[in-house]
């Protein structure tokens, strides 16, 4: 928990499946409201990750298979899973968004979302 504190406070957060609920709301919050501005988040997380970025970094295209003892390519279902966490609305030139609802005007966070992809599965 510690770490965790201490790279939010530096504007950076990351998700991974040894996080309990409570810290991952708490980083997804910080994400969608802008004080954290790079979120790095394991491959399976990616799949049930809610939050949008402006940019999404892909750290790498394989993971380390321990029952084969090699690297296995990511499926191209995954990686379009990864990317597809870079969303903008339709139009959107700026950073700015007219959503409806009240939120016209709205500063959408210039964020980096890295898929950080160097798990080991065993």
């Amino acid at each position: 928990m510690q770490t965790l504190l201490e790279t939010l406070t530096a504007g950076v957060g990351y998700l991974h499946e040894g996080l309990g609920d409570l810290e991952r709301r708490v980083v997804e919050h910080l994400f969608i409201s802008g004080a954290v501005q790079i979120l790095v988040v394991s491959r399976s997380i990616c799949w049930g990750l809610s939050p949008k970025a402006h940019l999404v970094v892909v750290m790498d295209t394989q993971s380390f298979d321990g029952r084969t003892h090699r690297y296995v390519d990511y499926s191209v279902t995954d990686l379009l899973q990864m990317v597809g966490q870079a969303n903008r609305t339709q139009g959107e030139d700026s950073s700015e968004w007219g959503g409806g609802g009240g939120e016209e005007g709205r500063k959408v966070p210039e964020c980096v979302v890295c898929v950080c992809v160097s798990v080991v599965d065993v």
